[in-house]
């Protein structure tokens, strides 16, 4: 059983009516390439409800499940035995996620963390929960517990929890990580700047650099990045900062933001569009399933005009969602979304939610051979942390690289009356695009921390500093 997202909308694999799916939406097929009926209509209801990153992670979830009990013990979802048997053999799916060490009960779980199994808890319990009220199964399988959340007291699955500890997502990179994580863990180079030859990503690094930059350099979530289109990019401002555009329709809750993106860090997404990119989109022969060709010289960085049925139509890229999105293909062939699938290498888009923390998981590794005294676990979310941090940080000191830049370039930047006029806490709170200054206060606490040791270690503003280098 497999999610087949590239086979949304496409009915010649079956005569069944219940498993036409709506272009966009998730697919599920058996290893005969049938599709799984009781999934894929949950799923259909699930998606006029939920975000895409949502059903899309739900749909991989209620999968993984689905194969665990069919290789295993030969039973479907919605058998009477997993209605029967339900806690036992979720107990071997628990053992599956976390890898617990059999020969030592008090061995730390090795798999899964307790986030992971959070979203797997939450998508076997709404797809039991619709079986169940559609009369699918007369009971639910498994038992629940009432754990109380944020948002008041909720039924979870009492069979599946734990999970290891992982480094909070809240955390930053340090500073003095990030070129290194970057350089040797992403780009596969050696710690002096030459090739490594036992790099075997080479292929897949200046992708992966770029998915690295959206995060870093402009606090994009990781389904903003995977959304982002080649026309929505913008050029690098040599002054330092870039303003850049995230649209409604691809952002949480469907409220798009403005934000102040590091230059640097976006130079890295030039590169692989003008690079890699450029190269398959030369020969991309990709087209999407009822595509919606691009016309080009109508389209820019506020609305895109493409095909349909013939007819020019135009629509600003803020009001376009992620299906949508998925559709666009350029001239010839070939994806407009900015991160491509290079497995293909016919310029398809990159869909798989998991590829990009897959890169960082392996850059982590590269990184904690050479310097294991150090922490290098880190997802695309700690990237958007990182960039909230370095943001705060940055504006904290403005009045400092005002003053940097204009005496190393005769003038003041461009973003100088915006760094001394406009309220600090609101600049960060709009480029993360948090409803509330709360949230963004939490993104901004180690930015803070670190500005108060940096004071606190300054010979100008403590005494007991000044002492200690007299």
């Amino acid at each position: 059983m497999k999610w087949r997202p590239e086979y949304a909308g496409d009915t010649s694999f079956t005569p069944d009516p219940l498993a036409i799916r709506a272009a966009g939406l998730p697919t599920v097929f058996d290893g005969d390439q049938r599709p799984a009926t009781d999934i894929n209509q949950w799923l259909q209801g699930l998606a006029s409800s939920h975000a895409p990153e949502t059903w899309e992670t739900y749909a991989r979830e209620v999968v993984r499940l689905a194969r665990h009990f069919e290789d295993g013990f030969g039973l479907g979802l919605l058998s009477d035995e997993v209605v029967l048997n339900g806690n036992e053999l979720l107990r071997t799916y628990q053992l599956k996620c976390t890898g617990p060490d059999l020969e030592d009960d008090g061995a730390d779980p090795v798999g899964d963390t307790a986030s992971t199994l959070g979203k797997r808890r939450a998508a076997i319990t709404h797809f039991y929960r619709w079986a169940v009220r559609t009369g699918r199964i007369p009971i639910m399988p498994f038992s629940l517990k009432t754990v109380q959340t944020r948002n008041g007291s909720v039924e979870v699955l009492a069979g599946l929890g734990g999970g290891r500890r992982s480094s909070s997502e809240r955390e930053p990179i340090p500073g003095d990580q990030i070129d290194r994580f970057l350089r040797v863990g992403i780009l596969g180079l050696a710690p002096d700047g030459s090739p490594d030859p036992s790099f075997t990503g080479y292929g897949t690094a200046q992708r992966n650099a770029a998915g690295f930059g959206l995060g870093v350099g402009a606090g994009l979530r990781h389904s903003e990045v995977l959304a982002f289109t080649i026309f929505e990019l913008p050029r690098a401002h040599p002054d330092g900062f870039t303003p850049l555009a995230v649209a409604d329709k691809t952002a949480k809750g469907d409220v798009g933001r403005r934000v102040i993106a590091f230059s640097e860090w976006l130079r890295l997404v030039h590169a692989y569009v003008d690079g890699d990119r450029r190269d398959i989109a030369r020969g991309a022969t990709w087209r999407p399933e009822r595509p919606l060709e691009i016309v080009i010289e109508h389209t820019g960085r506020r609305e895109v005009t493409y095909l349909v049925d013939g007819r020019a139509v135009t629509r600003r890229w803020r009001d376009l969602d992620l299906a949508v999105r998925r559709r666009l293909v350029l001239p010839g062939g070939g994806s407009p979304l900015v991160l491509l699938n290079h497995k293909t290498a016919n310029g398809a888009p990159l869909i798989d939610p998991t590829t990009l923390n897959d890169a960082l998981s392996l850059a982590g590794r590269r990184t904690s051979a050479l310097w294991p005294e150090q922490e290098w676990t880190y997802s695309m979310h700690h990237l958007r942390h990182t960039y909230a941090t370095e943001l705060t940080y940055f504006l904290a000191h403005g009045k400092d690289h005002i003053s940097a830049f204009a005496a190393a370039n005769g003038r003041k930047p461009a973003w100088s009356e915006m760094v001394t006029r406009e309220s600090r806490n609101l600049l960060v709170q709009e480029s993360l695009g948090h409803a509330s200054p709360q949230t963004s206060s939490i993104y901004q606490h180690t930015a803070l921390w670190n500005l108060l040791l940096s004071v606190n270690a300054d010979p100008e503003h403590n005494p007991a500093a000044r002492e200690a280098t007299a």
